[in-house]
């Protein structure tokens, strides 16, 4: 089978049954994240995220960032930050 418009794919996966429409949902997100991974290392290769990873390590020097919740370095809690304004 031949489909070479969305429309066509479209309809094509109308016809599929819920175990196949989710193995295509699986299969186009995987396809998706490459994609993306592959954008985010040539973006990288290529020094377009240089200014954000400066960013980034100035912020961790000057203590301007926290761990994620859980962690001992995690953001101090909303009462906590109140005393220091």
């Amino acid at each position: 089978m031949n489909m070479s418009t969305v429309e066509e794919i479209k309809a094509a996966i109308e016809s599929l049954d819920d175990r196949q429409v989710a193995e295509l949902a699986e299969w186009l997100s995987h396809r998706t994240d490459d994609a993306w991974d592959q954008q985010m290392c040539a973006d990288i290769a290529g020094g377009k995220l240089d200014h954000l990873i400066r960013e980034a390590k100035q912020s961790a020097r000057s203590g301007d960032v926290f761990g994620l919740p859980g962690d001992a370095n995690a953001p101090p809690e909303d009462k906590e930050l109140e005393g220091r304004k």
